[in-house]
């Protein structure tokens, strides 16, 4: 089945990135606008009332209330990957540098703790692996699940990251904890490790 462009969409439908592009369109900037908190940048600055159209202003409250959702609802409890990999999808949309995060669950899947162990690139950060399973122990997690966002907004996996995550779940599986999945997250979508059968043996 084809995937419907934004612009064919109603606004109810669209995620976060559709909406951005959405007001976007009507600003004419959408170079400025590659995160929520560029288009609010933008709104503060007058251009709200001159320059949006009545399906970009819909646009922008639905970004709005998205956000408002995001900040009020409680963390879930991870059940499959697709459903946590939309809330972190939506929970890291705005980061406009990249970063790395450890997410501690317990044996019912809830979050115990989340911690960042790296910003920047993979490629050229210090993120240490040994770090990683010595926060998971003191923790007392019982699985976890690695999430990066990429601020470009693309969603395939570099080698590195391939490589990073294959050194994650090697030395996790020799103290018990089970590596539930490595999510990349940009512009409100994700790629799941899991889902892609990138994770482990």
């Amino acid at each position: 089945m084809t995937q419907r462009n934004y612009k064919e969409k109603n606004v109810q439908e669209m995620n976060m990135e559709d909406l951005i592009n959405t007001v976007s369109d009507d600003l004419k900037s959408y170079d400025k606008l590659k995160t929520l908190e560029g288009v609010k940048k933008e709104m503060s600055v007058g251009l709200f009332s001159n320059n949006l159209s009545e399906r970009g202003l819909k646009a922008y409250i639905r970004l709005l209330e998205l956000e408002l959702q995001l900040a009020t609802t409680r963390e879930p409890i991870f059940h499959d990957s697709r459903g946590f990999g939309e809330y972190l999808a939506g929970k890291y949309a705005v980061l406009d540098h990249e970063e790395m995060h450890l997410i501690s669950l317990s044996n019912k899947g809830q979050i115990i703790s989340d911690d960042v162990v790296g910003s920047g690139t993979i490629e050229n950060s210090a993120i240490s692996v040994p770090l990683i399973i010595k926060i998971l122990c003191l923790n007392g997690a019982a699985n976890f699940i690695v999430v990066h966002n990429h601020p470009s907004g693309s969603m395939k996996p570099s080698k590195a990251d391939l490589t990073m995550t294959d050194s994650i779940y090697n030395l996790s599986k020799l103290i018990k904890v089970h590596m539930l999945d490595h999510f990349i997250v940009g512009n409100g979508n994700y790629f799941s490790f899991a889902e892609h059968d990138l994770l482990g043996d």
